[in-house]
């Protein structure tokens, strides 16, 4: 399948010879830049970077577990979507020193320009962390801005991040631009436990909560509020259902997401930090499509008959949650729009209420 409309291109499988097509298309039409997004499959993706590395316009971009096209999720494929030319499309390395100076002479140019930022990042690298505290420290709480992790469904690293020197880890793609994003972000997880206090923490790891072992505090909360032994559940579909959730003013929760333990440890997506008090989330399938609905009403009233392109960033274990429902929340999403994005590990957004966060296990919009 292939489609191309509002200047977005989409093919359902890899072929490099219809990427080399959309290319001069592209750049027929004046555009000498591109944000290229790829299904995660691991084949085609040395042929990928040979086409774009080779092109005569930038294109970079990443890899994802899969792609949004309308009311569908693809996990083969290839999404094209040009970056206009008052928009500037930095690589960056997440690497400190490097990654610090890139950003600063970067939004730099800008100066008050800047109105919105697109960020796609290697969703294990270390380094996003600090570039979005850099990122935060640099604009502030101003630019709306939408983004997310890039990488393998299977969640091990790999190289994931497109740069006009091919594929590589540690690294981030972004997209400063002077139009404004309006950016709208929800999840429908609701607080099902008091808030306990995250005493011992290092990264996207917790040792104790309440100054108790994290993991099996944990299990004591998961088993009160759902009335079952910790073993009737595998521990994978458990950590499914029951996110925690970190306090943000007149805002919902800001979900972690944890997929595993270590000992007494509970290990996360994306960390948290020692001192914020959580509290276990759960939902059902209704509660969160509830919150794609409030997302999309966020977005904004629409002139009658209008047709708007809409990108969207939703969470991979969001998708695997609803299961066979999840077209259900693209349905939602798209409504009478046109809808891309991708699923991603991680989702970055600041949608004006607060700051830049990397969010778990929610969806984001925003209009292009």
């Amino acid at each position: 399948m292939r489609i191309i409309n509002e200047k977005q291109f989409f093919s359902a499988e890899i072929n490099t010879e219809e990427l080399n097509t959309w290319i001069q298309a592209v750049r027929n039409e004046g555009f000498t830049k591109a944000m290229l997004f790829v299904s995660a499959q691991k084949r085609g993706m040395d042929d990928i970077a040979e086409v774009t590395t080779s092109a005569d316009i930038h294109i970079a971009g990443g890899r994802f577990p899969g792609l949004l096209k309308d009311g569908t999720m693809h996990t083969e494929g290839m999404l094209l979507l040009p970056v206009d030319e008052s928009s500037n499309l930095l690589e960056v390395e997440l690497k400190e020193g490097a990654m610090l100076q890139g950003l600063d002479e970067t939004l730099t140019r800008h100066d008050s320009a800047l109105s919105s930022l697109q960020v796609f990042f290697d969703a294990f690298s270390e380094g996003k962390v600090e570039m979005v505290r850099s990122l935060y420290n640099l604009t502030g709480s101003e630019p709306g801005c939408i983004g997310g992790g890039a990488g393998l469904a299977s969640l091990e690293p790999s190289k994931c991040i497109l740069t006009r020197g091919g594929w590589r880890k540690d690294a981030a793609i972004i997209i400063a631009r002077k139009r404004p994003l309006q950016v709208s972000i929800a999840h429908g997880w609701q607080a099902v436990s008091e808030p306990v206090k995250v005493t011992s923490s290092h990264g996207s790891r917790i040792s104790t909560l309440n100054y108790e072992p994290a993991f099996m505090l944990y299990k004591q909360m998961v088993e009160a509020h759902s009335g079952e032994s910790w073993n009737n559940r595998q521990t994978a579909e458990w950590m499914r259902s029951y996110p925690l959730g970190k306090f943000r003013l007149e805002a919902e929760y800001v979900v972690r997401d944890p997929f595993a333990s270590d000992g007494n440890d509970l290990l996360l997506v994306d960390e948290i930090e020692e001192g914020e008090f959580v509290v276990l989330l759960n939902g059902d399938n209704e509660r969160l499509l509830e919150g794609a609905r409030r997302a999309k009403n966020a977005v904004g009233e629409k002139e009658k008959d209008e047709v708007r392109s809409l990108f969207a960033v939703d969470c991979i274990s969001r998708a695997l949650y609803l299961g066979e429902r999840f077209n259900e929340e693209l349905e939602v999403l798209r409504g009478n729009d046109h809808l891309c994005g991708a699923l991603t590990i991680g989702e970055l957004v600041n949608d004006g209420h607060g700051p830049l966060e990397i969010y778990n296990k929610t969806v984001a919009l925003a209009k292009l």
